[in-house]
């Protein structure tokens, strides 16, 4: 089950909506910046220079 489908089980159980889509929210945010950042860094080192004629 994917995280948001978890966050409404755990909702579910625990009335605590606000506090379990913040986390589930902070988690997305997390999640995704490291993956930006991954891929800021593999496109600076795959970076072809334009000076190359490539």
């Amino acid at each position: 089950m994917e995280l948001t489908g978890m966050a409404r089980t755990i909702i579910a159980r625990t009335y605590l909506p606000v506090e379990i889509f913040f986390a589930v929210g902070m988690f997305y945010l997390v999640m995704t910046f490291v993956l930006v950042q991954g891929f800021r860094l593999l496109e600076k080192l795959l970076r072809v220079d334009a000076s190359q004629g490539r």
